[in-house]
C-alpha cells in the first residue's frame, strides 16, 4: 500500500523538469551568491590595509564599518535570493526596519562613548 503511493508520487515529480523550470532562478542565485563572498572579501582586503594604522580609536572605526557592511550585504543578499525565488519580501524588509530602528535608538548611548 505505501509503495503504491510513494511510486505515484515520485512518477510525478521529474528532476529534470524541475531543473528546467528553475535554471535561471538557480543561474541567479549562484551569480548573487557569488557577488556578495566577492564584495565581502573587498571589503576585508581594505580594511586589512586600513588597520595597519596604530591609532585604537581608528582600528575600532575599521572593524565597525567591516562588520556593518559584511552583514549589510549578508541581509541584501538574503532579500534578493528571497525576491529571485518569488517570495515577496516586503514585509519583512519593514520588520527589518523597524529592528533596525529599535537597536539605532538603543545603542545612542553606545555611540555616544
Amino acid at each position: 500500500m505505501f509503495t503504491r503511493y510513494t511510486s505515484h508520487a515520485l512518477s510525478e515529480f521529474d528532476i529534470t523538469i524541475w531543473f528546467e523550470e528553475h535554471l535561471l532562478n538557480l543561474v541567479f542565485s549562484v551569480f548573487t551568491v557569488i557577488i556578495s563572498l566577492t564584495l565581502i572579501l573587498i571589503i576585508r582586503i581594505i580594511t586589512s590595509k586600513v588597520k595597519k594604522v596604530k591609532s585604537k580609536r581608528s582600528y575600532t572605526v575599521i572593524n565597525l564599518v567591516e562588520s556593518i557592511l559584511k552583514y549589510l550585504i549578508i541581509i541584501i543578499t538574503i532579500f534578493t535570493l528571497l525576491g529571485i525565488w518569488g517570495n515577496d519580501v516586503t514585509a519583512a524588509l519593514v520588520g527589518v526596519g523597524i529592528v533596525s530602528l529599535v537597536v539605532g535608538l538603543g545603542a545612542q548611548d553606545l555611540i555616544k562613548d
